[in-house]
């Protein structure tokens, strides 16, 4: 394990980091773009059932800024 900004990095799977890279931008760039509070709020489930998952590293190589 490495330090990451003060923080413990755990390794993930490959195959995990792959799905990460491929889902996270497209939910993230959703979330910005979408007007319909339904859609925003299914979103937000998943993210939530995405981190229960996989973790923090479901954002650490995010390259878009996680909305407050």
């Amino acid at each position: 394990m490495r330090a990451l900004r003060g923080r413990v990095r755990v390794p993930v799977d490959e195959n995990t980091q792959a799905m990460i890279r491929l889902v996270m931008p497209a939910v993230l760039s959703m979330w910005e773009d979408e007007d319909d509070k339904t859609v925003v709020t299914q979103l937000c489930s998943e993210l939530r059932l995405i981190m229960k998952d996989v973790g923090p590293a479901a954002t650490i190589e995010c390259k878009y800024p996680v909305p407050p």
